[in-house]
């Protein structure tokens, strides 16, 4: 452990999206080990039940903040309460707004780490690499003996959201298999539902041996499928069912969103769909996969490059 590990106070500030806060848990786990007990991690709404179970964490702080995602404002008062003897400060965020640089310079003059010059020890993206390395060199700028293979593992879930995903999973006839779909995610992101409904009407009439459970949060409209009656969707079940759900499916196919990185975290064979965002960035690392890519609006994703990516992936 390096020097003065023991004797610090970090803490961890982390307010993207649901799939970027995935996608750095390799990193918290790895800080977590390396300050067993002392370790504050300041995130948002669920994170605790979400990503952090199990990890030795001093606490959990879900901070409430609002704005745009990518300059998001919170209670500074309030956060420097909780806050309070903090002597290092590692920020994952993507974005460093007013609200942030102010909360640095309140901190005042302690080690801090984060993506922007004005951090005491910046990181400078080269956006060649996968988000999940960006995040865990972060890391390696405290401790660079460490690797990240021993800390990407699977989300470690609530057992009672694991159980969940066991019940549904068992509603299929023995010898089913499962696909499972992720559809939601930032408007320019998501392909067509009508091309999504083609898609797996045309892989449910060649697989008559699967049946696809939509892991959307909400109910996705996929009007018109041939196949409708073998389309289940968990609407309301809650994002770590959804998690453990995908993690038991035999395939996968999504867009660039947070059920994406799940599916790599559980190294389920994967089809990703991909328009506006560089999939060797925001894709898979981990697990066995094929993309469907379009270079521009995913609109122009054609079905049947995402069908022959699928039938490739689908045992």
């Amino acid at each position: 452990m390096p020097a003065r590990a023991e004797a610090r106070r970090p803490a961890i500030i982390h307010w993207n999206g649901l799939g970027d806060r995935l996608t750095a848990l390799p990193a918290v786990r790895a800080l977590a080990e390396l300050f067993k007990g002392r370790l504050t991690v300041c995130g948002l709404a669920g994170d605790q039940r979400n990503f952090y179970a199990g990890l030795p964490l001093r606490r959990v702080v879900e901070v409430e903040t609002w704005g745009a995602p990518g300059g998001r404002a919170f209670d500074l008062g309030r956060l420097l309460a909780e806050l309070d003897g903090c002597d290092l400060l590692v920020s994952f965020n993507h974005w460093h707004n007013e609200a942030s640089q102010q909360l640095l310079d309140a901190l005042g003059p302690i080690d801090h780490l984060g993506y922007f010059p004005s951090f005491s020890r910046p990181f400078r993206r080269t956006y060649d690499q996968h988000v999940i390395d960006d995040h865990f060199e972060l890391v390696q700028l405290l401790a660079p003996e460490l690797c990240l293979d021993p800390y990407a593992a699977p989300p470690d879930l609530p057992a009672e959201a694991v159980e969940k995903a066991r019940q549904i999973r068992a509603l299929a006839p023995p010898g089913t298999k499962l696909l499972a779909v992720h559809t939601e995610t930032a408007a320019e992101k998501r392909w067509p539902a009508a091309n999504m409904a083609r898609l797996l009407d045309a892989f449910l009439e060649r697989r008559p041996d699967y049946l696809v459970f939509v892991v959307d949060r909400g109910n996705t409209d996929l009007a018109g499928m041939s196949h409708a009656e073998r389309v289940f969707s968990t609407a309301g079940a809650g994002l770590p069912v959804a998690m453990a759900l995908v993690g038991s499916a035999d395939v996968f196919v999504g867009i660039d969103s947070v059920m994406l990185h799940a599916a790599d975290f559980f190294r389920v064979p994967s089809v990703g769909l991909f328009g506006p965002t560089c999939w060797r960035r925001w894709g898979f690392r981990f697990a066995r996969h094929q993309v469907a890519a379009v270079d521009g609006p995913m609109a122009g994703l054609e079905v049947e490059k995402a069908l022959a990516a699928l039938e490739l992936m689908a045992p």
